[in-house]
């Protein structure tokens, strides 16, 4: 159940990401905004993307401001609110089978992506202790960024065919349409 609070203790918490949603009850909000939050920094150290902390001034704020104006609503307001996940995903995915149906080779090379990724780490650890030190930081910039190029190709590729896929299904709805209107056209 959700509880209106006010007072020091709910600023401190608002100054963790979905902390303070949390504190109110709003579960759902809370441990998705901390979950969208430390989800980035985990991205970004372990992939070495760091292109993605961009992302974390922006929850912060959201999740500050948000707790601050939940706090600021009247009762009757307050209660009203439903608690639910910040990014929509059951909208997005209505039916999960066909989705990953749909989605299979995408999901698998992102899966063997993050599987390389874990591997490479490993053997650039064992290449610091294997190679000698002028060796080592010749090649160091190189092993170090390959992880974030291969995930940046990745999301280059799969926009281009998420483009791709919309620019095709719009020209079949067009087809379609123009196929109806020349079939309605023949029967009047």
């Amino acid at each position: 159940m959700t509880k209106q609070k006010k007072g020091f203790l709910l600023f401190l918490c608002s100054l963790i990401p979905g902390a303070g949603e949390l504190y109110m009850g709003f579960r759902k909000m809370g441990l998705s905004i901390m979950g969208l939050f430390w989800g980035c920094i985990a991205v970004a150290s372990f992939f070495s993307f760091d292109t993605i902390i961009f992302v974390l001034p922006i929850l912060w704020f959201y999740s500050f401001f948000n707790t601050h104006n939940l706090k600021s609503l009247s009762e009757e307001e307050f209660h009203s609110l439903e608690d639910r996940l910040i990014l929509p995903v059951d909208g997005l995915v209505k039916n999960k089978e066909e989705f990953i149906k749909q989605y299979r080779k995408g999901i698998a090379i992102l899966l063997i992506i993050i599987g390389i990724s874990g591997i490479w780490s490993v053997i650039s650890n064992w290449a610091y202790n294997l190679l000698p030190d002028y060796v080592f930081e010749f090649v160091a910039p190189f092993i170090d960024k390959l992880p974030s190029l291969i995930i940046a190709i990745f999301m280059i590729v799969l926009g281009i065919r998420l483009i791709r896929g919309k620019q095709i299904s719009l020209k079949k709805e067009e087809e379609e349409e123009n196929r109806k209107e020349l079939t309605n056209h023949e029967n009047a």
